[in-house]
């Protein structure tokens, strides 16, 4: 455009006259002819490129499908591509029945997929099975696993079973009648699984009703040769059950049995060749008591690792002039329950010489040194610091000198003559929480009768700390005992190697540059903040790590509820 005569006029808020106005008209006429030309030579250009794009797009879909022709993945013999499938299933767990993940989606893709995936039977061996409250869909599921086991052919099972969060909220929460119903009986999609129990490896099961149960009485230990583990989750809230009856139970093949259940419901095992036992059978009902540790632990000569939850009973140790519970083997141990604050605890009665492994969920005030006393070998900790007082948790830590990894969730109680008048004034406790306990962690400096200064440190051999549901402990603390335990001492006190910190709180300090000269010396750091909640929905993945949602039902869940149980007086 050629240089315009009226320039000092542009970008100005000056009138022209009307012979400005005529002569602006006349200069523009040129330019505006150009920008026509130009306009549609770009209109034009645009096209071009456009068909060049969509021939490309074409060309390259066109050589795609040709390369697939060639590939590698097309000329793979069928066993072959079965290893291949079944390397795609989940390592960890059984596969959902699901169309985007195991056989179904492979079937999915071709033809010739799905004739492979259709003549592998491991394929369809396993399955995860989220058990609704319908009886609809408990139909649609039966016709599924009918397939599925079909299409398994002579291979071994692998079937878990898991309430999804719809019926456990209509389950667990309210009674279930004794009688059937079909909108609670699992009897629908256990049926199938009779017919090949000879089949069965791993096993988790649901049963909701009398009539459940018995549908299993006809097994013998010869029915299920391979039976290798088991979980039985029996939905009846009774608390005056008898004992269920299962024969087949008795199976020298079984390693590992997990019940979820009524207490008074827990069946007979064969003890001798048990090596993994979980019971977990919380209460609502506060009046219940029970003896602890049970006697037939005594049978149990191989265990390895034993969890019970009796969040609700009121638990009692036998007298010490009882015979000694001996389990040699035993190397890790998961507690939940309400421990009698004073008198004999579980490990005066229960010993366990290789015990390496203690998972605590339990209120422990006074009774600390006595509960951990026998057991100061222990290597990893896991506590529920809800229902512990700061000072237990300090008495506790001073027994434990080879405690090489610690686990604490949430923050403990105040002293115990604050607790009562917090818990009137909060059901949650979180007033009478001790914001300040971590300081139980941090160097004890002291002096000599002779004046010579000491330090001394709580768990020297500590390597790994975890926090989780931290709440009220300030981010400054927090880093001033990790700082402590990463720099180089010339005591024998262990390095630490592992920090992970999950916070139901905002961030206070940025604790990964804080700790940047730590994690430049090889601490590994794992930190989030503010956990997340969802809205229960029905899912065929619950329980697994595509799980939509998980069925959080808050800040506060069931399990949060259950976890109380044992502070309550």
């Amino acid at each position: 455009m050629d240089k315009s005569p009226f320039t000092s006029l542009l970008h100005t808020n000056t009138v022209p006259s009307d012979s400005q106005r005529a002569a602006i008209r006349d200069f523009l006429g040129k330019p505006r002819e150009e920008a026509q030309r130009l306009d549609a030579k770009v209109s034009n250009l645009q096209r071009l490129l456009e068909e060049a794009s969509t021939y490309l797009s074409e060309l390259r879909s066109a050589i795609h499908a040709h390369e697939a022709l060639i590939s590698p993945a097309r000329r793979a013999p069928d066993d072959v591509l079965r290893e291949i499938f079944l390397h795609t299933l989940p390592p960890s767990r059984d596969v959902a029945l699901s169309a985007d993940e195991g056989p179904l989606l492979l079937a999915s893709i071709c033809h010739r997929w799905r004739e492979v995936a259709l003549a592998t039977p491991r394929l369809w061996s396993s399955m995860h099975i989220v058990v609704p409250f319908q009886a609809v869909k408990m139909e649609t599921i039966q016709g599924t696993m009918a397939r599925w086991i079909r299409r398994s052919g002579m291979v071994e099972l692998s079937i878990t079973m898991k309430p999804s969060a719809s019926r456990r909220a209509r389950v667990w929460l309210t009674h279930v009648p004794a009688a059937p119903s079909a909108d609670v009986s699992t009897g629908t999609i256990v049926a199938p699984l009779l017919e090949v129990s000879r089949r069965w490896r791993t096993m988790q099961l649901v049963l909701s009703t009398n009539a459940d149960v018995e549908s299993l009485t006809s097994l013998t230990p010869e029915d299920v040769p391979i039976l290798h583990k088991l979980h039985i989750t029996y939905e009846q809230k009774r608390d005056a059950l008898e004992p269920i009856v299962l024969p087949f139970l008795a199976t020298s093949s079984l390693r590992t049995f997990t019940f979820t259940g009524n207490l008074s419901s827990f069946p007979t095992l064969n003890w001798p060749h048990l090596r993994n036992l979980e019971l977990d059978s919380p209460t609502w009902s506060m009046n219940l008591s029970t003896v602890f540790p049970f006697p037939f632990l005594r049978d149990c000569t191989v265990l390895e690792t034993f969890a019970i939850t009796l969040y609700g009973y009121q638990v009692s140790v036998p007298e010490e002039d009882h015979t000694p519970i001996i389990l040699t083997r035993l190397h890790k141990i998961t507690l939940r329950m309400k421990l009698p604050v004073e008198g004999p605890q579980v490990f005066d009665l229960l010993h366990t010489p290789a015990l390496r492994s203690l998972i605590l969920a339990s209120r422990i005030t006074s009774n600390a040194a006595t509960l951990f006393g026998p057991i100061s070998q222990l290597r990893f900790l896991r506590l529920s610091l809800l229902q512990l007082t700061t000072s237990a948790l300090a008495t506790a830590l001073d027994a434990l000198i080879t405690l090489e990894e610690i686990e604490m969730v949430g923050e403990p109680q105040l002293p115990e003559e604050d607790v009562v008048a917090g818990v009137q004034n909060d059901p949650l406790f979180r007033r009478t929480l001790d914001k300040d306990f971590l300081q139980t962690f941090l160097p004890i400096e002291s002096e000599t009768e002779d004046g010579v200064a000491t330090v001394r440190v709580r768990c020297p051999a500590l390597r790994r700390l975890k926090l989780d549901d931290i709440m009220f402990t300030r981010d400054d603390l927090i880093l001033q005992v990790v700082r402590s335990r990463t720099v180089a001492r010339a005591d024998s006190v262990a390095k630490l190697l592992r920090f992970s910190l999950t916070a139901k709180r905002g961030r206070q300090l940025d604790l990964f540059a804080e700790l940047g000269g730590a994690i430049a010396g090889g601490l590994s750091v794992r930190i989030s903040h503010q956990r997340q909640t969802h809205t229960a929905k029905y899912s065929a993945l619950e329980g697994t790590e595509r799980a939509p949602n998980d069925g959080a039902l808050g800040l506060v869940g069931t399990g949060d509820l259950l976890s109380l149980l044992p502070m309550i007086p």
